[in-house]
């Protein structure tokens, strides 16, 4: 049983959590507000965000990596289901998710999600190119992305067990609605931009419309907010529906 900080208090949750009852402003790897990729908050939290970071490595690693470029997240999920909190999740920002930072929480998890695309052979079968770099064995899922049924590497039952039950004690903490955005034709959680975003025609990695009030609230991934990321694996949010949560349709 590990602890979760949020406004200062201490919530119990039953996933391992390193140093998990001493609060973040006093671990070592936790953010300050001087810290690159942190801020003080501006906004009341009401929405969370969760990441795969490209790779398979430790909380520590993901923490250093992300402060040397000048970015952050609150916390981390390891291959093992573990759970490092760097940031209170009431009174710290991070710089996680563009737009969405002042009034959101990101956790980011280890999963590579694909191999480098500039590996995979001529007329290379996707299957083959993603068992060849499988190492971790990972699960293959077949996830929503822009519409489209895509196979990617997916998570550790651990890791999934952990998210639902961070993403269910931050919800209930902070009001924040238990909802997941669902592609009902597919049905796949939601993988494409959130309504009203378009790509940006003179800068592909740039978006461009305002988010409507009612997706601001609930539980997303990385790539409902940007053109310039394709994370995270939505495993996580069908074991989170599965739990119960809200599958909300998308109307586009």
């Amino acid at each position: 049983m590990g602890k979760l900080w949020i406004g200062g208090a201490a919530f119990d949750i039953d996933v391992v959590t390193p140093d998990g009852d001493t609060p973040p402003a006093q671990r070592p790897m936790s953010f300050k507000d001087i810290d690159k990729g942190a801020y003080a908050p501006s906004e009341p939290i009401t929405a969370f965000y969760f990441h795969d970071k490209g790779a398979e490595g430790s909380a520590e690693q993901t923490y250093k990596y992300l402060k040397k470029v000048g970015f952050g997240v609150h916390g981390s999920i390891d291959s093992d289901g573990s759970f490092t909190q760097y940031a209170d999740f009431s009174y710290v920002r991070t710089l996680h998710a563009g737009r969405v930072n002042d009034y959101s929480i990101g956790i980011e998890m280890t999963n590579t999600l694909i191999p480098n695309l500039k590996e995979r052979k001529f007329l290379e079968t996707w299957d083959n190119f993603l068992a060849r770099f499988n190492a971790k064995k990972r699960p293959i899922i077949v996830r929503d992305y822009r519409g489209l049924r895509q196979k990617v590497y997916g998570h550790f039952p651990a890791q999934i067990a952990t998210a639902v039950k961070i993403a269910n004690v931050t919800c209930q903490a902070l009001r924040i609605p238990r909802r997941i955005l669902m592609n009902a034709k597919l049905g796949l959680p939601w993988g494409g931009l959130l309504p009203n975003l378009k790509v940006n025609p003179a800068n592909k990695k740039k978006l461009i419309g305002e988010i409507a009030d009612e997706y601001k609230h609930g539980v997303f991934g990385h790539f409902n907010v940007t053109n310039g990321h394709g994370d995270p694996g939505t495993d996580i949010f069908e074991a989170m529906i599965a739990d119960g949560f809200e599958a909300k349709e998308v109307v586009v």
